[in-house]
C-alpha cells in the first residue's frame, strides 16, 4: 500500500468516491480508494463462485486540485500476465 491505508466505500477523508467518467463527475456508493504507489490483490477469485472481474478506475476527485491530476497507470494482471493496462 502506498501512503495511508486501504479505504472502503469512501476517499481517505471521508469524502465519497467519485471519479471523471466522459468528462462528469460520477460518485460511487461502493468501491476501494488506495493512494498510490498501491498494488491491491484478489487471488483465486473463482474460488469464491466468480467468473468475471469488472472495475473502474481513476484518479479520484479529491486528488484533483486546480486542474492538475496525478500521473498513474493502472493495471489488471491475472496469472502473471497483463490482462488490461490504462494510458496515463
Amino acid at each position: 500500500m502506498g501512503w495511508g491505508d486501504l479505504y472502503t466505500n469512501a476517499s481517505y477523508d471521508g469524502a465519497p468516491l467519485t471519479l471523471l467518467v466522459d468528462g462528469q463527475e460520477r460518485t460511487f456508493d461502493t468501491g476501494l480508494f488506495a493512494h498510490a504507489p498501491s498494488t491491491i490483490c484478489y487471488n483465486d477469485i473463482q474460488d469464491f463462485g466468480y467468473e468475471t472481474f469488472e472495475s473502474w478506475v481513476g484518479v479520484g476527485a479529491s486528488a484533483r486540485t486546480e486542474g492538475k491530476s496525478a500521473r498513474v497507470v493502472f493495471k489488471v494482471m491475472g496469472d502473471g500476465e497483463v490482462l488490461w493496462e490504462s494510458s496515463e
